[in-house]
């Protein structure tokens, strides 16, 4: 089977997985991502430099991607490079019609999309070959919501005729909300992030202390207010130990207020796969204090690495986490009862080794993406004609 397999570059920690076995299974993938100015890093993706020339690059021409060349398959995966900075730019016509033309040429069985198309995207809706769609979020998070977004999802979930849905908790409201036919769904979930393991663990250069660690795209609802108020009511009774926060984002608190201190350590900036890999086999647990959520691709890229959580009870985080087994489950918005749990690992090293070990010999163990593919394939051979 042929897959043009399009995504973006936030995916593209829980994509190559999906595709390696994809591929390990004699499936041929083609994978697409955008290269803009302001894409430039995310998830595996990290470009130094953008090309200046327009068009569809292979990823084999870029020294920061080989460190994946016995991962993926890197002459299959290919970048639609557009430097303009401008939204609408004439050469984005001709981009767009290159990569028409790229698609048209692999004649692929199936294409797999893993968000909500917009503008020139909808060509993949073009080319007259069924599409999956892969629905990471079967709603808009609260503070991001976005009329054209909700109208480009709604086409999407339409048009496409397959949806892969990564939280059974949300089917039915899913369905009744958005008024797809049940037997239009597909379930399947997030397998281990494999590829953080590819790297050596070295010591942490942030801080010689011990330290708790919050890493990710940061905005509104990932709560992360609640995490630097719960570290600092506890920073006093456990002066060595600190709190790091890496991605980048907004902050929406006052930073001034804990920077004074420097057991709260903000680096606002996109995180390497080296970096985090380094800091999750480094630090005693990683916190997700999230106020809004469906599922969250920090929960498979911790365990991967063999790090407990604590998260917060909001959308499949708490399925995705089992209390008292490799973490643990706290209120959101809640400082205080985060600070609890909190203590409660800072007290009990014995209880992070229980976790560690539940994570190693138990989440690992279902984990595996042979099943994951299964279902994807099976899901494009009901709809391949």
């Amino acid at each position: 089977m042929r897959i043009i397999y399009f995504s973006h570059t936030f995916f593209s920690d829980c994509d190559f997985p999906l595709i390696r076995e994809l591929e390990k299974k004699g499936h041929d993938v083609f994978a697409y991502y955008h290269l803009a100015p302001w894409e430039l890093n995310a998830g595996l993706i990290e470009i130094s430099k953008q090309p200046s020339k327009d068009g569809i690059i292979c990823a084999t021409e870029f020294e920061e991607m080989k460190s994946y060349k016995d991962y993926v398959n890197l002459k299959h995966i290919f970048f639609i490079n557009n430097p303009h900075y401008r939204r609408f730019h004439y050469q984005k016509y001709l981009i767009w019609f290159k990569l028409y033309l790229h698609l048209k040429k692999n004649a692929a069985d199936v294409v797999q999309i893993t968000y909500h198309l917009r503008g020139y995207e909808n060509l993949l809706f073009k080319l007259g070959i069924p599409v999956v769609m892969t629905v990471h979020d079967p709603f808009q998070h609260s503070s991001r919501y976005s009329v054209e977004a909700e109208t480009c999802r709604i086409k999407c979930f339409t048009k496409s005729k397959k949806l892969i849905l990564l939280n059974r908790k949300m089917k039915d409201d899913f369905i009744n909300y958005y008024h797809i036919p049940s037997n239009k769904i597909v379930f399947s979930k997030l397998g281990e992030y494999s590829h953080i393991r590819l790297f050596e663990t070295e010591k942490c250069y942030f801080t010689k202390n011990k330290f708790v660690l919050f890493f990710g795209y940061i905005t509104k609802y990932k709560g992360v207010r609640f995490l630097v108020e719960a570290m600092d009511n506890l920073h006093k009774s456990y002066p060595n130990i600190d709190l790091i926060i890496i991605g980048k984002g907004i902050l929406d608190f006052d930073v001034s207020k804990y920077n004074k201190g420097g057991y709260i350590k903000i680096i606002n900036r996109f995180a390497t796969v080296k970096e985090l890999s380094n800091l999750l086999k480094n630090c005693m647990f990683t916190v997700c204090p999230y106020t809004d959520a469906t599922q969250s691709g920090v929960v498979q890229t911790a365990f991967s690495a063999g790090c407990p959580l604590i998260v917060t009870n909001v959308g499949n985080l708490p399925q995705a986490v089992t209390n008292n087994v490799n973490g643990l489950v706290v209120r959101h918005s809640d400082a205080t009862d985060l600070a609890k749990a909190m203590k409660l690992l800072f007290d009990n090293p014995e209880k992070l080794d229980m976790f560690r070990q539940n994570i190693n010999e138990q989440w690992r163990k279902r984990m595996s993406w042979d099943s994951i593919a299964l279902d994807y394939i099976n899901a494009y051979n009901e709809i391949i004609v």
